[in-house]
């Protein structure tokens, strides 16, 4: 029975949670819409329906608390509905409170512990509104307020009380819904079957292979060959549908954020709008899901030493209200994910003298290398702890977290003009094209969408300055690293053959390999905890021969400094002319 109740919340929890925050979303638009006149009152019958349905649910389920403050926002929804001058900032603050209220509850319902306090306040709250704005009104009045949230109940009463169709008729059905909710679990596991099948369709392609050879001129070979075609072409199709299923369009993401930049903006006082772009763009749920912390982070820090007072933005010309931009595009098969605010940038002095107090040696590196000090755990420029923490405060997690998940972060600014931070991330983190390199006889994958170019350390000569390996590539300095003290492979070549140039956002940087081994399509499996402190690897794959093979992680190798001096080896080393 626990286990059937549990089912039971969890469908509840489902179905209403989306519901809960579109209710927020729209009351959020009511702010915004009724301060410029714009009555919004195309948005009230979805709301009516949600605030119903939630009401209903909870009924059912037993969530007083639920009911009541949804049954109380119908009051003041109905109250609205009929006095379109009582929507003013006030109303808009209560709608707001009262959407944040029911989302909380709801989140408390999936421990079976929605607390009665908070619902029974605003609800009084509610209530001492909705009488004082009815003083005013004669009693016909109130009572046709009450049509708006009782026409619903009246309507469905009625329509329970039809007599049955009459005998020869059809009773009327309602329309199939084309949609079913399946738990995002289910995914996982059909995924890992998918990617299972992956790999025994690799393996009968190297049988394949080796049947050929030894029965050339087989019927039956080149019959199995068809067939291991078509399989290839369905299991194809199969992941593509399957990853299409797990992708989700990014609004659900930035909806959570026009409501904190309109908080943030109060408390700093300064008025502040967020704008948003690319909302249609898709990306994978597990990553959404992991994004919203960065992001928050990304936003507090743009008004805590982005965005100027005022006074300042009347000193450089600006528009007293500053913007925040949010935007997201699709590239190939990667997202990147812009946030930017027109306030002061970045002082990279600033910074630099606080990396110097740091103990840092700043003294030979670019201002964008500056900038990036930004992502070392603890640096902040700021002077004292506050709500609003500083632009440096939470950065290297924010960084940790985007590497995590396959990707990488830039950060761009001009001092005076705005700073923006620029997130480069997988569309997936599941199945990924991938180049296969071999190092001292080992397999290694690297995510194609890091691989720039690979080439042939014959075509190119690598120079040697201050005791590290540097190879001009197409006009540029690149810091090479050679895969065995890289990935410290027991035996490590004298001589590599091939070079593979791989960046992380604007960043590169050459790895040395024996030979490159083909284009393959893999299949991401998670690592055990011994590995959490490896830099180079962020995940493993199996081919189709069973062989295990390290999936390299190339923003950090990009990141991470080598310390090691003569990190290369290659064909006789130039000295830099």
């Amino acid at each position: 029975m626990d286990n059937a109740y549990r089912s039971l919340i969890n469908a509840f929890i489902e179905e209403c949670m989306p519901m809960a925050e579109k209710l927020a979303d729209l009351f959020f638009n009511f702010e915004r819409r009724w301060k410029f006149g714009d009555p919004a009152d195309e948005l009230f019958q979805p709301i009516k329906s949600d605030l119903h349905t939630i009401k209903g649910n909870s009924a059912m389920m037993g969530f007083t608390p639920i009911e009541r403050t949804a049954h109380a926002l119908e009051d003041v929804c109905a109250l609205l509905i009929k006095r379109p001058e009582l929507r003013d900032e006030q109303a808009a603050e209560l709608l707001m409170e009262g959407g944040d209220l029911l989302v909380r509850m709801l989140q408390q319902a999936e421990s079976e512990n929605v607390q009665a306090g908070p619902a029974e306040e605003y609800i009084l709250k509610l209530q001492d509104y909705v009488e004082t704005a009815r003083e005013r009104r004669s009693g016909t009045d109130r009572r046709s307020d009450q049509e708006w949230r009782s026409g619903d109940d009246r309507r469905q009463g009625k329509e329970r009380r039809q007599e049955p169709a009459a005998k020869g008729q059809q009773p009327a059905i309602g329309k199939v819904s084309d949609t079913i909710r399946v738990d995002f679990k289910r995914l996982d596991e059909l995924l890992e079957a998918v990617g299972e099948g992956v790999i025994v369709q690799s393996v009968l392609s190297e049988v394949h292979q080796r049947m050929s050879l030894a029965f050339r001129d087989s019927a039956e070979v080149d019959m199995l060959g068809r067939a291991i075609l078509s399989l290839d072409k369905i299991m194809k199709r199969l992941e593509d549908t399957l990853m299409d299923t797990r992708l989700l369009p990014i609004s659900t993401l930035f909806g959570r954020f026009p409501r904190l930049v309109r908080d943030l903006s109060r408390q700093k006082g300064t008025p502040a709008t967020l704008v948003t772009l690319g909302e249609e763009t898709r990306i994978d749920k597990r990553i959404i899901d992991r994004l919203g912390e960065p992001l928050l982070h990304l936003i507090r820090n743009a008004f805590s030493h982005g965005i100027e007072d005022q006074e300042e933005r009347k000193k450089r010309d600006k528009k007293a209200e500053a913007k925040i931009t949010l935007q997201a595009k699709n590239l190939s098969d990667r997202v990147v994910i812009s946030v930017g605010d027109d306030g002061g940038g970045i002082d990279v002095e600033k910074v630099r003298q606080k990396a110097q107090s740091m103990g840092l040696e700043t003294t030979n590196l670019s201002a964008e290398e500056v900038k990036r000090l930004i992502f070392l755990p603890g640096f902040s420029t700021s002077a004292e702890v506050s709500e609003l923490s500083g632009r440096g405060v939470g950065m290297d997690v924010v960084a940790e977290t985007i590497q995590s998940l396959g990707g990488s972060i830039e950060v761009h600014s001009e001092i005076k003009c705005g700073t923006e931070f620029e997130i480069n991330l997988p569309l997936t983190l599941t199945v990924i094209r991938s180049l296969l390199i071999e190092v001292d006889k080992e397999l290694y994958a690297i995510p194609l969408s890091h691989v720039v170019e690979s080439v042939k350390l014959e075509e190119m000569r690598i120079h040697e300055i201050k005791d590290f390996g540097m190879l001009n590539w197409r006009g540029k300095m690149l810091h090479v690293v050679d895969g065995g003290n890289l990935l410290d492979t027991e035996s490590k070549s004298k001589k590599r053959t091939f070079c593979v140039i791989v960046s992380s956002g604007s960043r590169s940087k050459a790895i040395l390999a024996d030979r490159l081994v083909s284009h393959q399509d893999i299949v991401v499996k998670g690592l055990d905890s011994i590995f959490a402190d490896s830099y180079t690897i962020f995940g493993a794959t199996i081919l189709g021969n069973g062989q295990v093979v390290f999936i390299l992680d190339v923003a950090r190798i990009i990141d991470e400094s080598v310390a090691e001096k003569k990190t290369f080896t290659s064909p006789p080393v130039t000295p830099l002319q």
